[in-house]
């Protein structure tokens, strides 16, 4: 899943992943285009944090894409 969202998301897109074990996967494996699209829980987030998140930054970014790893 995380290889085949990486060949679909353009280089400047944002991705946030979500406490799981698909934020560990998405750590090893997304190959990351730019600087400050990837975005991943630190410090013991809450689980569901990528959702409010990518929202917000769609609000900023415009026309970027915007994706989140939840689940």
């Amino acid at each position: 899943l995380v290889a085949a969202l990486r060949r679909h998301l353009p280089d400047d897109a944002l991705l946030f992943t979500d406490v799981s074990a698909s934020e560990h996967l998405a750590a090893e494996s997304y190959r990351v285009g730019r600087p400050r699209t990837y975005f991943n829980p630190v410090d013991n987030q809450s689980m569901g944090w990528s959702i409010p998140a990518a929202i917000g930054a769609q609000q900023v970014v415009g026309n970027r894409l915007v994706a989140t790893l939840t689940g």
